[in-house]
């Protein structure tokens, strides 16, 4: 599709062994990112959509609400990539990425309140394999990471749909309970064209250990 893709490199801000300075340094970016992308449109925010991993998806949270007009949300799309946990888990939705913050918010939880911060946060949350432990993953650094490669999959595999189904819990899940979805109005479809599909809350699915990683 004819897309314009902007890559923010705040690698200066976030390659610090002092992780508060670059949790709160998120919020300086968002707000840059926001005022380049009011120039760059015009003010049209609701055709941007602002990806980030981990301190990045918490970044796009901070773009979201900078880019507030008149207390309602202006930029069009977040998906936060394992979002941040530490320093955000639990906190004030002003202080962390939130629904309230664009039109349109999904995420996806494979490290769930170690590394990410594994809370229903967005209009849709997708939680693969429970949001923990990741196939093909040993440690929590990859479970962490392996959400990117989830995407890339959902953009370069057509094959995979990705389809995920309402969960209440992880208990739900292990008893069976998470295994089915109307494909009107509560399926979802983790990854890039989550916004196609009715599915909202909280969305479990498995996936396998290697590439393409879908299940079905």
């Amino acid at each position: 599709k004819d897309y314009n893709i902007i890559v923010v490199d705040w690698s200066t801000g976030a390659a610090t062994l002092n992780y508060p300075l670059a949790a709160s340094n998120t919020r300086v970016v968002g707000a840059c990112t926001a005022h380049l992308a009011e120039v760059i449109s015009g003010g049209n925010l609701a055709s941007h959509h602002c990806m980030g991993h981990s301190l990045g998806g918490q970044t796009c949270g901070y773009m979201g609400k900078a880019a507030h007009g008149g207390g309602s949300p202006r930029l069009g799309r977040v998906t936060g990539l394992d979002p941040a946990g530490p320093l955000f888990l639990g906190n004030d939705p002003r202080v962390r990425l939130d629904k309230t913050d664009t039109l349109f918010m999904d995420n996806i939880h494979t490290n769930a309140k170690v590394l990410g911060v594994g809370d229903e946060v967005g209009h849709v949350d997708f939680f693969p394999n429970k949001g923990m432990r990741q196939p093909g993953c040993s440690d929590g650094i990859c479970d962490h990471g392996i959400c990117r490669d989830f995407v890339i999959a959902s953009l370069t595999a057509p094959s995979c749909s990705f389809t995920a189904r309402p969960c209440d819990s992880a208990e739900d899940a292990d008893n069976g309970l998470c295994e089915d979805c109307n494909p009107s109005t509560t399926c979802g479809k983790m990854g890039y064209y989550a916004d196609t599909m009715p599915g909202r809350g909280k969305m479990f699915l498995r996936t396998v250990a290697e590439f393409p990683y879908c299940e079905d």
